[in-house]
C-alpha cells in the first residue's frame, strides 16, 4: 500500500499538468417555482475547473456535398473529487481552443485523478 503522503505528492504532480479549464452541465429535473412544473434542463455543475485533454482517437472527417461531419473521441483528465455523470455535456478551453463535447462516458476514478472519454461531434 502506498503511504498517504506519497499519494498526495503523486496527485500534486499529476495536477500540475492540468493546463485546461472545463465546465460541465448535467441534464437535471428542475421545478419552476412560478408554474410548479418540473422540466429537464441543462444545469452547470462544474465551473472553470482545472483539467487536461488528451487525444484518444482522431477520425477523418466525412464530407458530403452539403455537410462536413467531424466526430472523434478525446480523454479528459481531472481531479477525482468530482462526480461526473455519464451523458454530461463538457466545455473545455485548452491551448487556445474552446470546444464543446456532446457526451461524457462513465468516469474511471483513480486515487490521483479520473479519466472520462468525451465525444466531439460537429456538422459544419
Amino acid at each position: 500500500m502506498i503511504p498517504e503522503r506519497a499519494m498526495r505528492a503523486v496527485r500534486g504532480a499529476v495536477e500540475k499538468a492540468y493546463i485546461g479549464r472545463c465546465w460541465v452541465s448535467e441534464n437535471q429535473k428542475v421545478k419552476d417555482p412560478a408554474t410548479n412544473k418540473t422540466e429537464s434542463k441543462w444545469v452547470e455543475v462544474l465551473t472553470d475547473t482545472p483539467c487536461y485533454l488528451s487525444q484518444k482517437q482522431l477520425n477523418a472527417s466525412s464530407q458530403t456535398e452539403t455537410v462536413n461531419n467531424v466526430q472523434y473521441e478525446i480523454k479528459l483528465f481531472l481531479a477525482p473529487d468530482y462526480d461526473l455523470k455519464s451523458g454530461s455535456r463538457v466545455r473545455v478551453v485548452q491551448n487556445g481552443m474552446d470546444r464543446d463535447y456532446v457526451s461524457a462516458g462513465e468516469p474511471h476514478k483513480y486515487s490521483t485523478h479520473q479519466e472520462v472519454i468525451l465525444l466531439r461531434s460537429e456538422k459544419s
